[in-house]
């Protein structure tokens, strides 16, 4: 990390200044991550609400089932003692059986009944056992989905700050890059700023390019244009319009450095 306080203008910036620095940027894109991946709507909200309530669902399926079982077998139960009752009025009355009395035919219907209760609870009971057998490796309670929903939010509360972070120390090393820059960079004025302009550039531009990256009026550029090209700093791609300027000295600095010292 560039933390040399020579190379940044003298400016003194120790470890703590960067710690500091960087929380707070660190803050500023955690509210920014929060705002557009929110835990407590939207997207991933809605999915940790769903898998809950999927939870408690699965985890009730056993009981549902069997009560479901339970209520169809009472009324199978009833209809086929019923239709046993017919069968053997039927039978009575066609000699294929003695006729009963009425409280032996109630004896062997209630019979039939109880044999149906207990046939009916055994398939039930083995129902609900083999379901929740087969259910067992699924989480159990609230507490289990409760406590993998604790775990996603973890995960993404660990993941948000992650990027933050990479987001902030990205920021930090472009500002101490920028720093770095202008602090070696040599300081131009007037119309060579337009050279320096053109050397960062590393390609021809146009006027109102570099009018706008010197953030001058486009007349202003065109005149020190003119006067760089009288100097040999600077020639003029004339084949198509618009024109674009070129830097044709790369020592321009060190011509500039000269001509300097022969003033003086």
């Amino acid at each position: 990390m560039l933390l040399d306080g020579d190379l940044l203008g003298n400016k003194s910036v120790t470890f703590n200044d960067y710690e500091d620095q960087l929380n707070k940027k660190i803050e500023e894109h955690l509210k920014y991550l929060s705002k557009i991946y929110p835990l407590d709507e939207g997207p991933v909200f809605d999915l940790l609400t769903s898998y809950k309530k999927s939870m408690e669902a699965i985890n009730h399926i056993p009981m549902l089932l069997t009560n479901s079982l339970t209520d169809l077998f009472r009324i199978k139960k009833e209809q086929f003692a019923s239709q046993f009752q017919q069968d053997l009025s039927f039978l009575i009355r066609s000699k294929e059986v003695r006729e009963l009395e009425e409280r032996e035919i109630a004896v062997i219907t209630q019979a039939v009944k109880d044999l149906m209760e207990a046939l009916f609870s055994t398939i039930i009971n083995k129902t609900g056992e083999t379901l929740s057998s087969y259910l067992k490796w699924m989480p159990k309670g609230n507490d289990v989905a409760d406590g993998t929903i604790e775990e996603v939010r973890n995960f993404l509360s660990k993941l948000m700050y992650d990027i933050a972070k990479a987001r902030a120390e990205r920021d930090l090393y472009k500002e101490e890059i920028a720093s770095l820059k202008k602090a070696v960079t040599p300081q131009v004025s007037g119309k060579y700023r337009v050279l320096q302009v053109l050397e960062e550039a590393g390609k021809p531009l146009k006027p109102v390019e570099i009018a706008s990256r010197l953030e001058l009026a486009e007349v202003t550029v065109r005149r020190y244009l003119k006067d760089l090209i009288a100097e040999g700093f600077v020639a003029r791609n004339d084949s198509r319009k618009p024109y674009t300027y070129r830097l044709v000295d790369r020592n321009w600095l060190s011509r500039m450095k000269r001509k300097e010292r022969r003033k003086r």
